[in-house]
Protein backbone atom coordinates (compact mmCIF):
# COMPACT_ATOMS: atom_id res chain seq x y z
CA UNK A 1 0.00 0.00 0.00
CA UNK A 2 1.20 3.30 -0.79
CA UNK A 3 1.24 4.73 3.44
CA UNK A 4 0.44 1.46 4.76
CA UNK A 5 3.00 0.03 3.05
CA UNK A 6 5.55 1.66 4.55
CA UNK A 7 4.95 -0.09 7.72
CA UNK A 8 5.26 -3.22 6.37
CA UNK A 9 8.58 -2.24 4.75
CA UNK A 10 10.07 -1.81 7.85
CA UNK A 11 9.25 -4.84 9.89
CA UNK A 12 10.56 -6.80 6.67
CA UNK A 13 13.29 -4.01 6.29
CA UNK A 14 14.40 -4.87 9.96
CA UNK A 15 13.33 -8.31 10.92
CA UNK A 16 11.63 -6.68 13.75
CA UNK A 17 7.94 -8.76 14.95
CA UNK A 18 5.32 -6.55 13.19
CA UNK A 19 4.19 -5.61 17.01
CA UNK A 20 7.54 -3.41 17.17
CA UNK A 21 7.41 -1.65 13.88
CA UNK A 22 3.80 -0.62 14.85
CA UNK A 23 5.11 0.65 18.47
CA UNK A 24 7.62 2.55 16.37
CA UNK A 25 5.10 3.77 13.81
CA UNK A 26 4.01 7.37 13.23
CA UNK A 27 0.60 8.01 13.59
CA UNK A 28 1.12 11.03 11.59
CA UNK A 29 0.38 9.14 8.46
CA UNK A 30 -3.29 8.31 9.90
CA UNK A 31 -3.76 11.63 10.86
CA UNK A 32 -3.20 12.71 7.44
CA UNK A 33 -5.28 9.97 6.21
CA UNK A 34 -8.63 10.67 8.08
CA UNK A 35 -8.02 14.49 7.74
CA UNK A 36 -7.66 13.92 3.74
CA UNK A 37 -10.83 11.97 3.80
CA UNK A 38 -12.65 14.26 6.12
CA UNK A 39 -11.87 17.43 3.78
CA UNK A 40 -13.14 15.34 0.63
CA UNK A 41 -16.80 14.04 2.70
CA UNK A 42 -17.07 17.63 3.76
CA UNK A 43 -15.50 19.48 0.45
CA UNK A 44 -19.11 20.41 -0.85
CA UNK A 45 -19.77 22.24 2.59
CA UNK A 46 -16.42 24.62 2.56
CA UNK A 47 -17.66 25.24 -1.69
CA UNK A 48 -21.52 25.41 -1.11
CA UNK A 49 -21.42 23.01 -4.16
CA UNK A 50 -23.52 19.94 -4.36
CA UNK A 51 -26.44 19.16 -1.16
CA UNK A 52 -25.08 20.20 1.75
CA UNK A 53 -24.77 18.01 4.76
CA UNK A 54 -24.43 19.76 7.65
CA UNK A 55 -27.64 22.62 6.40
CA UNK A 56 -31.26 22.60 8.02
CA UNK A 57 -32.28 21.15 4.71
CA UNK A 58 -30.67 18.06 5.86
CA UNK A 59 -33.04 15.45 8.11
CA UNK A 60 -30.36 14.26 9.98
CA UNK A 61 -29.10 15.99 12.79
CA UNK A 62 -26.01 16.63 13.73
CA UNK A 63 -25.63 14.11 16.09
CA UNK A 64 -26.33 11.98 13.91
CA UNK A 65 -23.94 13.04 11.22
CA UNK A 66 -20.82 13.04 13.61
CA UNK A 67 -21.97 9.14 14.34
CA UNK A 68 -22.07 8.11 10.69
CA UNK A 69 -18.86 9.89 9.97
CA UNK A 70 -16.81 8.24 12.85
CA UNK A 71 -17.83 4.67 11.78
CA UNK A 72 -16.78 5.63 7.98
CA UNK A 73 -13.45 7.09 9.64
CA UNK A 74 -12.97 3.67 11.71
CA UNK A 75 -13.58 1.76 8.70
CA UNK A 76 -11.02 3.39 7.05
CA UNK A 77 -8.49 3.72 9.28
CA UNK A 78 -8.98 -0.01 10.35
CA UNK A 79 -8.30 -0.71 6.94
CA UNK A 80 -4.99 1.27 6.80
CA UNK A 81 -3.97 -0.74 9.78
CA UNK A 82 -4.98 -3.90 8.80
CA UNK A 83 -3.25 -3.46 5.58
CA UNK A 84 -0.05 -4.90 6.60
CA UNK A 85 -1.28 -7.71 8.05
CA UNK A 86 -3.00 -8.44 5.12
CA UNK A 87 -0.38 -7.99 2.24
CA UNK A 88 1.74 -11.21 3.00
CA UNK A 89 -1.20 -13.03 2.07
CA UNK A 90 -1.52 -11.64 -1.00
CA UNK A 91 -0.45 -13.16 -4.08
CA UNK A 92 2.30 -11.82 -5.77
CA UNK A 93 0.59 -10.29 -9.04
CA UNK A 94 -1.38 -8.17 -6.55
CA UNK A 95 1.14 -6.60 -4.39
CA UNK A 96 4.06 -6.73 -7.17
CA UNK A 97 4.85 -3.06 -8.60
CA UNK A 98 3.34 -1.70 -11.72
CA UNK A 99 5.84 0.65 -13.23
CA UNK A 100 4.98 3.46 -14.95
CA UNK A 101 6.63 7.00 -16.15
CA UNK A 102 3.94 8.46 -13.75
CA UNK A 103 3.17 6.11 -11.03
CA UNK A 104 4.80 3.36 -9.03
CA UNK A 105 1.82 1.41 -7.59
CA UNK A 106 0.67 -2.11 -7.21
CA UNK A 107 -3.15 -3.61 -7.59
CA UNK A 108 -3.89 -3.76 -3.88
CA UNK A 109 -2.89 0.25 -3.70
CA UNK A 110 -5.98 0.51 -6.76
CA UNK A 111 -8.26 -1.36 -4.39
CA UNK A 112 -7.83 0.26 -1.75
CA UNK A 113 -8.19 3.25 -4.00
CA UNK A 114 -11.08 2.29 -5.09
CA UNK A 115 -12.91 0.92 -2.29
CA UNK A 116 -12.09 4.48 -0.14
CA UNK A 117 -13.44 6.09 -3.27
CA UNK A 118 -16.60 4.01 -2.93
CA UNK A 119 -17.17 4.15 0.82
CA UNK A 120 -17.07 8.21 0.03
CA UNK A 121 -19.90 7.63 -1.87
CA UNK A 122 -21.71 5.26 0.81
CA UNK A 123 -21.20 8.16 3.55
CA UNK A 124 -22.02 10.79 1.13
CA UNK A 125 -26.07 9.03 0.33
CA UNK A 126 -25.94 8.25 3.62
CA UNK A 127 -25.20 11.70 5.34
CA UNK A 128 -27.42 13.79 3.75
CA UNK A 129 -31.39 13.02 3.85
CA UNK A 130 -33.48 15.71 2.34
CA UNK A 131 -36.39 16.89 4.62
CA UNK A 132 -38.86 17.07 2.03
CA UNK A 133 -38.33 13.13 1.51
CA UNK A 134 -38.85 12.20 5.42
CA UNK A 135 -42.08 10.88 6.11
CA UNK A 136 -43.88 11.61 9.85
CA UNK A 137 -46.05 9.50 11.12
CA UNK A 138 -48.78 11.07 13.11
CA UNK A 139 -49.64 8.41 15.92
CA UNK A 140 -46.01 7.88 17.32
CA UNK A 141 -44.38 10.50 16.23
CA UNK A 142 -41.86 8.60 14.69
CA UNK A 143 -39.97 9.67 10.88
CA UNK A 144 -39.62 7.49 8.55
CA UNK A 145 -37.14 8.22 5.14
Amino acid sequence: MILIGTIHAIRRGTGQPIDDALMNFSWWGYIVVATMYTVVVFRGDLSREGPLIVTKENARTPVAIFLIHSAFLALLLWAAWAAPFILPLLPYWMTGRIHTRAIDLTFADILFILATLLMHKIERRWLYVDSEKVVYSHENGARRS
